[in-house]
């Protein structure tokens, strides 16, 4: 096979050596022997080279790649199908990538490790699935009162319960865009292939710090697992510095036009930084006070003001063609289709939402307002994109495709149900 693709003999043993280590040699005289064999062979084709190399990379990596360009010190995380990979792939190459990994007991102490990180400083991410982040809600929302730093990196398999592990699923968007108890500000990231995962990881971790508010990067197992050449946005993501500030009579809830804070941190000389998860004043000090509790409320809310504002415009949403009848689809299955929609002798639009959380309303009415046919797919049963679409747009669905038996969507499955709209 190795002939046949076009690869040349001194880049498969470059492989073997990198698989097989101390053990290559046996391996890389029978496959040097084979390899002889095939050139002497009649009839071969043998394929060109489509241009230099790409990353081979799942989404699992592309995501805490991502991340790592956006400053990442601390990886923290407890085995649980599909993000283990993230805690397996950082682990192997945390000496190289300057990131600590930690798995603690349970997801619980996940998210208050990655918290506690944040309190002092440190950029931390999260990894796990629906059943995992429900056991971190309290925490989440600890992050929220407190205006710390998190990302969460969620991967979506079938539930309800244990329900399917190992296969994929979009039934915890509601979910996860509503989690937690109390009203503050989060963001919620859906990536649909390999280069968005990379660019949701690193913008993640920046959001997070920009604003100190909860960020999740939402994903499904195919997505996560998966794996795939791809061109990874290297140029894009970077350490986007956070707001600082530890002058005298330091504040850490400081009430400011924004809603967001200045940063400082616990062993800064002369400043005494307290961070609480009851109500309190711009100090730190638990309140009460109905006034104090108003004024602390507003203030949280107007980062979502600010949030709102960075997703207006084009960020959140992104556009495949133009056409009077459209496609609405995100996370993984948006690439089936994409290759669903090549295949149809009718001009299809795809229209993909990126943010869930705050949801790019504005965008998506000016993208749909005035079409002639939308039709949702997703992989649940309940349609939640459709009526999470029409609830915050005011827009109706014409019809959603449906299919909740844990596997993906076939292009020429999807085909044949898009022809019949």
């Amino acid at each position: 096979m190795a002939y046949l693709t076009g690869f040349s003999f001194d880049d498969f043993e470059k492989v073997l050596q990198d698989v097989y280590g101390e053990r290559a040699g046996i391996n890389v005289e029978v496959a040097e022997k084979a390899y002889d064999y095939c050139r002497d062979m009649e009839k071969v084709v043998v394929l060109d080279s489509v241009g230099g190399g790409r990353p081979l990379v799942s989404g699992n990596e592309a995501v805490a790649l991502g991340a790592v360009s956006s400053g990442l010190d601390f990886y923290f995380g407890y085995p649980m199908t599909p993000t283990t990979s993230i805690l397996h792939f950082l682990a192997e190459h945390k000496d190289e990538l300057g990131v600590e990994v930690v798995q603690p007991e349970n997801e619980i102490a996940v998210v208050n490790a990655a918290l506690g990180t944040a309190y002092a400083g440190g950029r931390a991410m999260a990894g796990t699935s629906g059943g995992g982040f429900d056991l971190m809600h309290e925490g989440f929302s600890l992050a929220g009162i407190s205006e710390t730093p998190l990302l969460v990196v969620v991967g979506q398999r079938a539930g309800p319960g244990t329900g399917v592990p190992t296969y994929s699923s979009q039934a915890d968007l509601r979910s996860v865009v509503n989690a937690a108890h109390g009203e503050f500000p989060r963001i919620v990231l859906a990536p649909g292939d390999h280069r968005e995962c990379y660019l949701h990881g690193g913008l993640g971790l920046n959001l997070a710090w920009r604003f100190q508010t909860p960020v999740l990067v939402l994903m499904d197992a195919l997505l996560c697992e998966s794996r795939t050449t791809c061109e990874l946005p290297v140029d894009i993501v970077g350490v986007e510095e956070a707001v600082y500030g530890c002058e005298d009579g330091y504040k850490r809830y400081l009430d400011t036009e924004s809603g967001v804070s200045p940063l400082c941190f616990p062993g800064t000389e002369d400043v005494v930084v307290k961070n609480s998860s009851y109500e309190h004043d711009e100090g730190g000090l638990t309140t009460e006070d109905p006034d104090r509790v108003r004024s602390m409320q507003d203030k949280r809310l107007r980062k979502q003001k600010g949030v709102e504002q960075w997703v207006s415009g084009d960020v959140g949403v992104n556009v495949f063609g133009d056409s009077r009848e459209a496609v609405l689809t995100w996370g993984s299955t948006k690439g089936s289709v994409l290759e669903a929609v090549r295949m149809q002798e009718r001009d299809f639009m795809v229209v993909q939402p990126t943010v869930m959380k705050p949801f790019p309303s504005s965008r998506l009415k000016e993208v749909c307002s005035d079409l002639d046919t939308i039709v949702c797919v997703e992989a649940n049963s309940t349609g939640q994109l459709s009526g999470l679409f029409t609830e915050k747009t005011g827009i109706e669905i014409d019809e959603v495709i449906l299919k909740y038996d844990m596997r993906p969507f076939r292009p020429r499955e999807l085909k044949e149900r898009l022809g019949g709209v």
